[in-house]
């Protein structure tokens, strides 16, 4: 039976309808066969200004195999969403096992991609695939992977940092097929994670205390976006008890540890006199806060360890105890 006739085949838009959440990076063209919950077969031609060859953003390119893996795992998830009780749902790529692959893929080549499901799992889908450049016939590699079904927590989030951090974030979410919204200082106009997300809010002037140290300004970004949840990165807000229950006041989720957590363990002192009560081992120090210089050479003296200084013992100490 040829493909046009193939009545387990699926074009693109059916494959679109299926796997709307990997749009515009959707790897295969044409399902050529398949069985629910158990293997499907695709096929995708490479063209020269494949967006996946590009990266998932400008100036940050893939390997050729990135590819390879991506479209099994699109293909296994079309052997997924297919079966009853999955079908409507949003399938995830897990992971991937024993990648080797024997050639580069390039612009113009045909691929077929061959998945079977070895055994379901709860939501998760296992299995190992076979992908072949098909005009020569020569095998590439044969990964073991996995995908698995469920549902995003949140539709839209707003992320809460800037630069290398925000895109990452930012890659993290179109990957889920969650919405990005950015914040961006009146300086950061035009920096990247402003043009990747798919909206961008400017929330103060080019001081970090003005615009990403603003909780207010933020949490008002969210709220006018309709962001459902925060994600701070690292940095900034990131370990601000403050911050996080502002989040919970206004029901934003903060993507991160709860208020007590942050007030618990941000505090390094306080971090350490926790594990001391739980019979948690820590290197050799004080217990507590220190209360001067005197209390800080007492508890230096205590300590067994080699101090190495150009600089007066007192002097050191002064330092020591500033930071």
């Amino acid at each position: 039976m040829s493909e046009e006739t193939d009545l387990h085949s699926l074009d693109v838009v059916e494959i679109q309808k299926i796997l709307p959440h990997r749009y515009p990076m959707l790897l295969i063209d044409r399902v050529l066969d398949y069985v629910p919950g158990e293997k499907a077969i695709a096929k995708k031609n490479v063209s020269v200004n494949e967006a996946f060859f590009q990266g998932h953003f400008p100036g940050n390119p893939v390997m050729p195999g990135v590819l390879i893996v991506e479209a099994m795992a699109q293909a296994g998830a079309i052997a997924l969403l297919t079966m009853d009780g999955f079908k409507g749902k949003t399938a995830y790529f897990g992971g991937v096992n024993k990648v080797k692959f024997r050639q580069m893929v390039k612009p113009g080549d045909t691929l077929r991609l061959e998945v079977t499901l070895d055994k379901i799992r709860g939501n998760a889908g296992l299995g190992h695939g076979t992908a072949y450049v098909e005009d020569k016939k020569s095998l590439l590699g044969r990964p073991d992977l996995y995908d698995w079904v469920g549902e995003c927590m949140f539709r839209k989030v707003l992320i809460a940092n800037r630069g290398e951090v925000a895109v990452r974030i930012i890659r993290a979410l179109r990957e889920l097929g969650i919405q990005s919204v950015a914040v961006y200082s009146t300086a950061d106009a035009d920096v990247q994670h402003v043009k990747l997300a798919d909206e961008a809010v400017c929330v103060g002037g080019p001081q970090p205390a003005d615009s990403y140290l603003n909780m207010q300004n933020i949490v008002s970004a969210a709220i006018l976006t309709g962001a459902e949840a925060i994600h701070p990165g690292y940095g900034f807000l990131s370990e601000n008890e403050e911050f996080a229950e502002l989040c919970e006041t206004c029901q934003i989720a903060f993507i991160g540890p709860k208020p007590e957590t942050i007030q618990l363990m941000g505090n390094k002192a306080n971090a350490r006199i926790q594990m001391q009560a739980n019979d948690v081992p820590v290197i050799p120090g004080s217990t507590g806060f220190l209360k001067d210089v005197d209390d800080a050479w007492q508890q230096l003296k205590k300590l067994v360890i080699p101090l190495c200084s150009k600089l007066p013992l007192a002097v050191v100490v002064k330092v020591f105890v500033r930071y």
